[in-house]
Parts: C-alpha cells; structure tokens; sequence
C-alpha cells in the first residue's frame, strides 16, 4: 500500500510538472506574437470578416 501511495504521489507530481512547463511554454509564445500594421493611402474597396485566418482589407490606392 505504501508503495502504490508513493507511486500516485510520483505520478501526481510528474503531471503537475508538465503542467507548468506546458504553460509556461504557451505564454512565452504568445508574448512574442506582436500585431501587423500596414499603412496606405486609397479607398476602401471590401473588408473580409469571413476569412478563416485574419480579416483582410482590399484598398484601392489613391495616384
């Protein structure tokens, strides 16, 4: 019994470890992702809210 105890505490331990290096490792990775600025001058033609990845903006640019 004693045993069986010292190994649910082990594992228990393990999985709290992983635990926090999984998070760890997440907020690093989102900390580094910075927002992408893009300057023009023109017209707007058409916003796409429907894309799957990010939203695009179709300008048509003043001469």
């Amino acid at each position: 019994m004693k045993k069986a105890l010292q190994v649910a505490m082990f594992s228990l331990f393990t999985v709290i470890g992983f635990n926090a290096q999984a998070n760890e490792h997440h907020h690093e990775t989102m900390s580094e992702v910075q927002p992408q600025v893009i300057s023009a001058t023109g017209v707007v033609k058409g916003i796409d809210l429907e894309s799957k990845k990010s939203p695009s903006i179709t300008i048509r640019l003043l001469p």
